[in-house]
């Protein structure tokens, strides 16, 4: 049995449990109550098994609404070598997993900034 922490929702996070290739939801957000059944059908590439990825935490100034974070995280998830990204709205931060051999913090913010935001590197816990 292996726990996984993956990001469903811009900035919300849930707890899955894989058991024999398996996914079984084990907790979620309280704004998003997801069934075992729909928990089957998170994909795959949302959980990470890359042991040399990195997570990073970028404060994104200008993000406002469910639709920039949908610009961003859109963008974002388009580079090759980023494997995961979560958007807090309220907080204005972004958290990136990444493999460190294909993507340098320096891409990241380029990509954000490229949005028409600014974008760096925060030492902000991302929850």
């Amino acid at each position: 049995m292996t726990k996984k922490i993956v990001s469903l929702f811009y900035g919300c996070s849930a707890v899955l449990i894989l058991m024999g290739g398996m996914i079984t939801l084990a907790e979620a957000c309280d704004n998003h109550k997801i069934s075992p059944a729909h928990a089957q059908g998170v994909s795959d590439r949302n959980i990470q098994h890359d042991p040399k990825s990195q997570a990073a935490v970028f404060e994104v100034k200008g993000l406002m609404c469910s639709s920039c974070a949908k610009k961003v995280k859109a963008a974002l998830k388009s580079v090759k070598g980023i494997q995961n990204v979560a958007v807090h709205t309220r907080e204005n931060l972004v958290k990136v997993v990444y493999s460190p051999s294909q993507v340098t913090h320096d891409l990241i913010v380029k990509t954000v900034e490229g949005l028409g935001y600014s974008a760096t590197v925060s030492e902000s816990k991302f929850d």
